[in-house]
């Protein structure tokens, strides 16, 4: 704010006619307060990079322990998990071919019964990392290289090659109570995800997330004896078949991690655009791509998206509305009666703020004073 001063003084004399000098003396003092208002709009390639990077794992974390529900958060923000598929294909514009979900869908509810049981969670776990150097002599150690050492969360191991620099590194973990490993939804969630339960051991277990940074391919189908296994090719000539290398030959597919592929904020803003109702007339007018099933009819997009997330179309402003806009001739809205795409709505303008506001801005650009 600014608090400018300003101030005067004056003084006068006045000699009426036969009578007497009169004098007068006037002064003003005067301070004003002009409140501003700067505004810092994301922009620049850190707001397309927020728009445009794949959501981190440590966000999805995040929002689980704010009391999420993880069926709305997998469901908005995860393209596939291990090789469960959740319409990636819906995370651009409008595919033309019906997406596979169901199997994604079936997966995540089961999940949320056991978050709903507090049988599961997303937590923070950590490992051993490799050392930082070779080993080197007890006669090297000297107060300020351990004190710095201890601050960048260093410790020291001596074994029998020598002592060394370790630091345990944390990651995304899905953790399952012992208890949870024999439920039945865990054993359906294992075989969706291939996963290897130790059922016999007493502790939680523990299966890491990684992201899917390799791609589809390389991320889940990397431990297949061979395609035609994995894929369930139905003609051997789709695909010049190879044999799996020796080492992974007899080996089994289970696995002990989890991997991830998340969507970007575009991705899934252009996810949740498949629950708006189009109207009749701008799909005559050829204004929407029209998706089709496997047998060419045509795809409702409410079957998939009915209890996530909704946008009715109307022709008159519509009076429940919790969010509307008008467009080419129609109301579209979310009803504030339809609390699913209420809190879809919530939780996709907190992502948002995780993954865009969060990067700033470039300087103040709109001043008002």
């Amino acid at each position: 704010a600014q608090y400018p001063f300003d101030g005067s003084a004056g003084g006068g004399l006045t000699l009426p006619a036969g009578g007497t000098k009169i004098g007068s003396l006037s002064g003003r003092v005067a301070r004003t307060e002009r409140p501003t208002i700067s505004y810092v709009p994301a922009r620049g390639a850190a707001f397309q990079k927020g728009l445009l990077a794949p959501i981190d794992l440590q966000s999805l974390e995040l929002l689980t322990r704010t009391g999420w529900s993880w069926e709305r958060i997998l469901r908005m923000t995860v393209q596939f998990m291990n090789r469960v598929d959740n319409a990636t294909s819906a995370g651009g514009p409008t595919p033309e071919l019906k997406p596979s979900y169901e199997e994604f869908h079936y997966l995540v509810k089961l999940m949320r019964q056991l978050q709903v049981q507090r049988a599961i969670e997303l937590a923070s776990a950590e490992r051993e990392a490799t050392p930082k150097q070779i080993p080197f002599s007890k006669e090297r150690l000297g107060g300020d290289f351990v004190i710095d050492s201890i601050k960048e969360g260093y410790s020291f191991r001596e074994t029998d090659e020598g002592l060394f620099l370790v630091r345990d590194e944390q990651y995304v973990a899905l953790i399952v109570h012992p208890r949870a490993k024999v439920s039945a939804e865990m054993q359906e969630i294992a075989r969706l995800l291939d996963l290897e339960v130790d059922y016999d051991s007493p502790k939680p277990a523990v299966f890491e997330l990684d992201s899917a940074k390799e791609g589809w391919i390389q991320s889940t189908f990397a431990e297949a004896t061979s395609f035609q296994a994995y894929l369930g090719l139905a003609c051997a000539n789709e695909f010049e078949m190879l044999p799996a290398p020796p080492e992974v030959q007899d080996s089994s597919l289970l696995r002990k991690d989890i991997v991830v592929s998340t969507r970007s904020l575009l991705e899934v803003m252009f996810y949740l655009s498949q629950g708006v109702n189009v109207p009749l007339e701008h799909q005559a007018q050829g204004l929407v791509t029209l998706t089709v099933d496997e047998g060419g009819a045509p795809f409702d997009w409410s079957e998939m998206m009915h209890d996530l997330f909704t946008i009715h179309v109307c022709k008159k402003c519509p009076k429940h509305a919790a969010v509307a806009v008008e467009y080419r001739g129609y109301w579209f809205y979310i009803d504030e009666r339809d609390q699913n795409s209420l809190s879809t709505y919530t939780l996709l303008v907190e992502l948002f703020g995780i993954e865009v506001r969060a990067g700033g801005g470039g300087g103040f650009l709109y001043t008002l004073g």
